[in-house]
């Protein structure tokens, strides 16, 4: 959403958050303009974080007008290495 204000010019935006198969998909579409050229640290920033957590994340813009980004996450986080350091490691119960 900080994106779509940012950069989209848009005039709408629709938000789905749904189940697909074993992950929940999050579904982010404008009809703004937005800026033309490659995808900023905003963007990359998102794909690290889904990928951290197990997921994927594609943007691309859509035919017409508009910008989709589209997350699919699991559940649950993917646990994180014991090798990892202490303040990376999942706690007991899901909580870093």
């Amino acid at each position: 959403m900080t994106n779509v204000t940012r950069h989209a010019r848009a005039t709408a935006v629709v938000v789905r958050v749904r189940p697909d198969d074993e992950d929940v998909l999050v579904e982010i579409e404008d009809d703004g303009a937005g800026t033309p050229g490659p995808p900023g640290f905003g963007i990359r920033g998102m794909a690290e974080r889904a990928r951290a957590l197990g997921g994927s994340l594609t943007a691309a813009a859509v035919p017409g007008d508009g910008f989709r980004v589209r997350a699919r996450l699991p559940p649950r986080p993917a646990p994180v290495p014991s090798a990892a350091p202490p303040a990376l490691r999942a706690e007991p119960g899901g909580v870093a």
